[in-house]
């Protein structure tokens, strides 16, 4: 049995389930929650900004304004599935990229004599 067959035999062997938090752990691992947050911790103040109502002081005005974050980061995460950009990279591939491949490596040299 070659590394292939055995992949096969070990996906098919999974439940849907097991097959879903297999690749939703690879998904997290794939997402930057560090910057995710930041963006959301400016959503924080520029909501009561943008609103009026959402200025106040208290717990369930901050309770609103923290839901109201998090549906527009969860509004957006999926938005940008569908965005074409995730698709595109525009620039040089990087130094990482263009070590361990040698077309790489020329269009990034060519890229930084042009630039």
């Amino acid at each position: 049995m070659n590394a292939y067959q055995a992949e096969c035999k070990r996906l098919r062997a999974l439940t849907q389930q097991q097959f879903e938090d297999e690749v939703f752990e690879r998904v997290m691992a794939a997402i930057d929650f560090g910057a995710l947050y930041g963006v959301e911790q400016e959503l924080w103040s520029a909501l009561p900004m943008r609103d009026p109502s959402l200025e106040k002081d208290d717990m369930a005005t901050l309770d609103k304004v923290c839901d109201a974050s998090k549906a527009m980061i969860e509004q957006l995460v999926v938005r940008a599935m569908s965005d074409v950009r995730r698709y595109i990279r525009f620039g040089p591939p990087s130094e990482e990229e263009a070590a361990d491949c040698d077309l790489c490596r020329q269009l990034r040299d060519e890229h930084l004599r042009e630039a």
